[in-house]
């Protein structure tokens, strides 16, 4: 059993990652993904620590231990790469508007250019400013039907965008939690087995 078990680990650990990429809307869930990384994070440490006091078995530990390895390089670049794709859309949505645009409705030297920025300003905030006119007089922009439905569309990308973000911390927090089970699934189905074959051998010999 112990020859054939580096083979069925390197399938648990491909076969789920071949089958999210093949049909991703089928084979995403966490019913048919967290099994296979359930039984990889219990199987690949008892399969290393059984490999190393079988001189028949040593070449299964380098497949143990590539499984280890990618399994831990995939965890590590999926949670940075949300993290970091995360700080990105929270950094765009936070940086829409400069914080004294709304000095330059009343600063600019046209009455274009600050009209232009009162129209910036509510298409992005919803908020009509006060900016001076041509004649120089400061009055509230009045915002458009085209204006309306301009910011409610920028309502509903914000909130996309929050959705994905909430979505991204779902994952991330996912991620951590296969990681915490897998690192310590890990040292102590290692550890325990590790040690008992030890003991076992030491036995074999005083007898």
């Amino acid at each position: 059993m112990l020859k054939y078990l580096s083979g069925i680990c390197l399938v648990l650990w491909l076969l789920p990652w071949a089958l999210k990429h093949f049909s991703a809307a089928y084979f995403s869930a966490w019913y048919i993904q967290w099994p296979a990384f359930v039984l990889l994070g219990v199987l690949v440490p008892y399969g290393l620590a059984k490999s190393l006091y079988h001189v028949d078995l040593h070449r299964h530990v380098y497949v143990f231990l590539l499984i280890f390895v990618a399994q831990s390089a995939m965890l590590g670049v999926g949670y940075t790469g949300l993290y970091f794709a995360g700080q990105m859309l929270v950094s765009a949505s936070h940086s829409r508007l400069p914080q004294d645009m709304s000095l330059s409705a009343l600063s600019l030297p046209t009455p274009e250019d600050r009209k232009i920025v009162a129209i910036t300003i509510y298409h992005e905030s919803g908020q009509p400013i006060i900016y001076q006119d041509s004649n120089g007089q400061s009055v509230m922009y009045q915002p458009t039907a085209a204006d309306k439905n301009l910011y409610a569309k920028n309502i509903e990308v914000m909130q996309q965008e929050r959705q994905v973000l909430r979505s991204m911390q779902a994952q991330m927090r996912e991620i951590l939690y296969l990681s915490a089970y897998f690192y310590v699934a890990f040292l102590l189905v290692f550890s325990l087995v590790f040690n008992r074959q030890s003991q076992r051998i030491r036995t074999d010999h005083t007898e």
